[in-house]
């Protein structure tokens, strides 16, 4: 009889890796962390512009259209208490803003009187961002029952709200973006360059 061959096992034991191998292995996964980090945050310091220049569009935008609607002046102005507007020096758009229907004026500043009714509260923006108006805008925007971007005097007012982000990831040609209200109330977004990171507003 032929003389009988042993059989084989598979063996149990896996090759582990060398320290030398692991070192490697680590300092090429910290290599493309490195890489990839400033692409990431300037995906994310982007996310935050556009998010928040979509929440000033869309509050304009349902301001104009509920005046319309409506047939009577709708007003939106910056708040901190999510309940009447800040027309306090120094407050900016950055703390919030509320949009409600202002059937009672008195005086150049935006205020919420009794029977007004407050249709929308937007929160603050992210710590990084900033929401400015400037010239007529720099308070609030209200819009007459034609549509009309107007003073709460009912003379045309147009006005612009910056959208700007502080952050150190983006450039200075893509950190801001201005909404232009025309007289006829209309919005168009531009986006302004040569912006510094302080984000100032002219």
């Amino acid at each position: 009889a032929p003389p009988e061959v042993p059989s084989q096992r598979p063996s149990c034991h896996a090759r582990g890796l060398t320290l030398v191998e692991l070192m490697v292995a680590l300092s090429l996964l910290a290599i493309l962390a490195a890489l990839a980090a400033p692409s990431f945050q300037s995906q994310l310091a982007s996310s935050r512009l556009s998010a928040t220049t979509n929440e000033v569009l869309g509050s304009l935008t349902q301001a104009r259209t509920l005046a319309i609607r409506l047939g009577t002046r709708v007003t939106m102005c910056r708040s901190t208490s999510a309940t009447d507007c800040d027309n306090t020096s120094g407050a900016t758009w950055s703390s919030g803003w509320i949009i409600f229907q202002d059937a009672v004026r008195s005086g150049t500043a935006a205020s919420v009187a009794a029977g007004d009714t407050v249709h929308f509260r937007q929160a603050a923006a992210p710590p990084d961002i900033s929401v400015q108006g400037s010239g007529n805008a720099a308070d609030f925007v209200s819009f007459a029952a034609d549509g009309q971007s107007k003073a709460m005097g009912g003379s045309i007012q147009p006005g612009k709200l910056r959208v700007c982000s502080r952050s150190r990831w983006l450039d200075d040609n893509s950190r801001a973006r201005d909404l232009q209200i025309s007289a006829n109330g209309r919005i168009a977004v531009e986006q302004p360059h040569n912006m510094a990171a302080s984000c100032p507003v002219s």
